[in-house]
This record gives structure tokens, sequence and C-alpha cells, in this order.
């Protein structure tokens, strides 16, 4: 785990960033790859408390709840 204070939140915000820039690269690839002009992507950020789970039985997916994903969302 991580200490509080070795945490650099500068860093940490430009890497997120740097990680959306990296995704909408991608899906421009994998856009010409599947011939499919109008795929695209939504990337949001922001910054607050969140609850993850896991849920579904038959597939498994990761989630996060709260009321700053909603205003995220």
């Amino acid at each position: 785990m991580i200490n509080a204070k070795e945490r650099s939140p500068a860093q940490e915000a430009y890497n997120v960033i740097r990680m959306a820039f990296e995704m909408i690269e991608i899906i421009k690839e994998v856009r010409e790859i599947v011939n499919f002009p109008t795929l695209n992507m939504r990337i949001g950020i922001h910054t607050g408390t969140v609850i993850g789970g896991i849920t579904g039985t038959d597939i498994v997916r990761y989630d996060l709840y709260g009321t700053d994903v909603m205003i995220a969302n």
C-alpha cells in the first residue's frame, strides 16, 4: 500500500490524462481495423470518493458506485 505522504496528486492526474489520450489513439486504430467509422469512446475524469464492487454471476464485472460517480456521469 502506498503511504499518502508518498503520493503525488499532480503526477497521478498527469498519468490519468496520458492514459485517456492513449485510449483515444487506440480507439482510432481499432476504428480503422474493424472498418467502423462511427466507433468512438467517451472518457470522463473525476476525483472523489467511490466504492468499487464486483457484480454479475455469469459475467463478472467491476463497477464503481457513489455520489461522485453519479456526478461524473
